[in-house]
C-alpha cells in the first residue's frame, strides 16, 4: 500500500537479501521483467528464464532446510513468485500456488508459538502474513472448488497475527499502524471475507448452522466498523468536492461497504437482490467512492474485490417492477453508471499495474454481466426475463463468481 509505514514501503532490504543468492535475485528480476514486458520494454522470455531459475533454487533450498526454520531468502522468494503468478495471469487454479506454499511454511513455523510479538516480526514476516491473508480472502471467490485452498489456509498463524495486530493498534502511538498490504483495514475484516466466501459455497444457506454463521458475520462487520476510528467520511456522504481522501481511505470504505453487501446476501439469499433498497443505497455510496478513486495511482488493484462485489449488484432481475423503472432510463440509471465507472477504473488500474487480479475481476464480471444481457443492448430486458436471474446471485453460486449461469 502506498500509505503504509515507511519500513514497509522501502523494499531495498529485499535486494540486500537477494544479493546473497542468485536464485533469490532472479525471483525479484522475474517480477520486474514480466511487468516491463507488458509495456514491450523487454521480451517476456527473459522473465520466464528468471522465474525458472528462482523455482529451481527455491526447491533446492527447501529440500536442504527445515521449513520451520525457513530463512528470509525463502520468504522473499515465495513472495516474489506469488507476485509473478499474478503478473503472468496464471489460471485461477494456479493463482494461489506460492501463497499456499508460503502459508504452509508459516503455519508450521508458528505451530509451537503461543502468541506473536510484533516487536520480533521481521518486515518479511509482516508482509508474508499480510499477503497470505489478502490473497486468500480476495481470490477464493474465483475458485471452482474452495476445499483445496481452504485446507491450506494457515488458520492458527492468522489467528495469532490478528490478535497481535489488535494488541499493537491498542497501544498509544504517534501515528496509526498502516499495514504493508492491508493498509488501514483491520486484518479481522479479511478473515471475515475469507470465511464468508467459504460459507457462500455451503448448502443450504437459509437454515441451521449456515444461517447462524451469516448472522454472526453481519454483526461482526458492524462491530469492526464501530471499532475503527471514523473520519468525517465515515457516513459516506460524499460529493466530488471530497477530493482530500487518499486511495487508502477510499479503499477502506469500499471494503466495509462491499462486505456488508456480501454478508446481507448470505444472511437472506432469497430476498436480498440488486434492487433491494439497502443494496441500491450501498451501491450508490460505492459509486460515489469509485468516482473519487485514482485508478492511475500505484497499487490500484487493491480495490478489485470491492469492485467485483459492486459489479455483482448492477444487473437486477427485470421481473421486478422497481428494476424495470431503473432500467427504463438507461443513461441515468444507477446500475448503468456504476457499471461504466467499474469498467473505466479496471482499465486504468490494469494499464498501471498489469495485475492478474484485475484480469480475473474483468473476466468474472464480463461473464456475470453477459449472462442476463447487456444494458446497452435493445434485447436487454428480454434476456433478463428469460433468465429470471439477479446478478447478486453470482455471489452465492456454488462454483464461484465468473462461472455463474454458464456451463
Amino acid at each position: 500500500m502506498p500509505d503504509a509505514n515507511p519500513e514497509f514501503t522501502n523494499s531495498s532490504f529485499m535486494f540486500t537479501i537477494a544479493s546473497n543468492e542468485q536464485w533469490v535475485m532472479h525471483a525479484l528480476l522475474a517480477c520486474a521483467a514480466l511487468h516491463a514486458s507488458w509495456d514491450a520494454i523487454v521480451p517476456k522470455q527473459y522473465a520466464l528464464i528468471y522465474n525458472q531459475s528462482a523455482l529451481r533454487g527455491l526447491r533446492r533450498a527447501v529440500r536442504v532446510s527445515h521449513t520451520e526454520h525457513c530463512g528470509d531468502m525463502i520468504l522473499a522468494t515465495c513472495l516474489s513468485l506469488g507476485v509473478f503468478e499474478d503478473f503472468y495471469l496464471a489460471p485461477i487454479s494456479q493463482s494461489l500456488t506460492h501463497y499456499t506454499a508460503l502459508a504452509r511454511v508459516l503455519e508450521q513455523q508458528t505451530m509451537d508459538v503461543s502468541e506473536f510479538d510484533t516487536l520480533q516480526f521481521s518486515i518479511l514476516h509482516w508482509t508474508a502474513l499480510d499477503s497470505i491473508l489478502y490473497h486468500f480472502s480476495t481470490r477464493l471467490i474465483f475458485e471452482k472448488d474452495v476445499r483445496v485452498a481452504c485446507s491450506s489456509f494457515p488458520s492458527r498463524a492468522i489467528e495469532k497475527y490478528i490478535k497481535a495486530i489488535e494488541n499493537e493498534q491498542a497501544k498509544p502511538r504517534p501515528s496509526s499502524l498502516i499495514l504493508p498490504v492491508l493498509g488501514k483495514l483491520p486484518p479481522a475484516l479479511f478473515l471475515l471475507i475469507y470465511q464468508m466466501t467459504w460459507l457462500s459455497r455451503q448448502r443450504p444457506l437459509e437454515t441451521g448452522f449456515n444461517h447462524d454463521l451469516a448472522l454472526r458475520y453481519v454483526a461482526e462487520i458492524y462491530r469492526l466498523e464501530r471499532g475503527r476510528i471514523r473520519s468525517r467520511f465515515g457516513k459516506l456522504s460524499l460529493t466530488k468536492d471530497d477530493n482530500n481522501m487518499s486511495n487508502a481511505d477510499i479503499g477502506t470504505e469500499l471494503y466495509f461497504l462491499a462486505a456488508r453487501i456480501f454478508a446481507r446476501k448470505l444472511e437472506n439469499p432469497q430476498e436480498i437482490c440488486s434492487s433491494s433498497p439497502e443494496i441500491t443505497e450501498l451501491l450508490s455510496k460505492g459509486l460515489a467512492l469509485l468516482e473519487l478513486y485514482d485508478g492511475n495511482a500505484r497499487y490500484g488493484q487493491f480495490i478489485c474485490w470491492p469492485m467485483l462485489i459492486l459489479g455483482c449488484a448492477v444487473c437486477p432481475n427485470a421481473d421486478s417492477g422497481e428494476s424495470q423503472d431503473c432500467l427504463s432510463s438507461r443513461g441515468g440509471s444507477l446500475y448503468t453508471k456504476t457499471k461504466a465507472v467499474i469498467q473505466d477504473q479496471l482499465l486504468r488500474i490494469w494499464e498501471t499495474s498489469h495485475s492478474g487480479h484485475v484480469k480475473r475481476t474483468v473476466n468474472a464480471l464480463e461473464r456475470v454481466w453477459k449472462a442476463p444481457g447487456y444494458f446497452d443492448r435493445d434485447t436487454a430486458m428480454e434476456n433478463y426475463s428469460e433468465t429470471g436471474c439477479d446478478s447478486l446471485d453470482a455471489l452465492i453460486w456454488e462454483t464461484g463468481v465468473g462461472r455463474v449461469w454458464l456451463s
